[in-house]
């Protein structure tokens, strides 16, 4: 949810804003994001015949948005910076294949203990994310910036004016 860059929205000397049009449009955030969270469970326990409760739905998303709040004034983490590189790569393939692929294999083994299932498809998806950023998207990225430079740069090239021509 856009809830976290909300949270992340500081001022110059790194207080954090207080003004009620933040905070209101804060809180229209987390709300639609617990809506929509809990909304989409109907379409969920249809596809897998299994039973979510609302409540513990709601209390996981508001949870992840109080974690985020608190991430947001740790300063620093004595971790090595490709530990933080690595979760930041990840984020983008896990919520891709968890969309649309996790949903498939849990409407596959929809007769096996559901947080057991729930647990080994999390699992899976963030092995198989970790491969596809690693094995895919870290060199499409450069094979797109050196293309995009490239064209970037004949581009550049190609429309440049001399300042004696542009006099003439």
């Amino acid at each position: 949810p856009a809830s976290h860059h909300l949270l992340a929205a500081r001022d110059p000397r790194g207080l954090g804003r207080r003004d009620a049009a933040l905070q209101g449009l804060l809180a229209t955030s987390v709300a639609t994001s617990v809506f929509q969270a809990v909304h989409n469970l109907n379409w969920l326990r249809d596809q897998t015949g299994s039973s979510f409760d609302d409540w513990i739905v709601a209390a996981i998303c508001l949870g992840s948005i109080g974690i985020i709040a608190l991430m947001t004034r740790i300063r620093a983490l004595p971790l090595p910076s490709g530990v933080f590189l690595a979760i930041g790569g990840l984020t983008y393939p896990l919520y891709l294949l968890h969309q649309k692929l996790g949903y498939v294999i849990l409407t596959a083994v929809g007769g096996a203990e559901p947080a057991l299932a729930a647990a080994a498809i999390v699992l899976g998806m963030v092995g198989l994310s970790w491969l596809v950023w690693r094995y895919v998207e870290r060199h499409a990225q450069r094979w797109t910036k050196q293309r995009l430079t490239g064209w970037a740069a004949r581009w550049a090239q190609s429309h440049h004016k001399h300042p004696a021509q542009s006099s003439a």
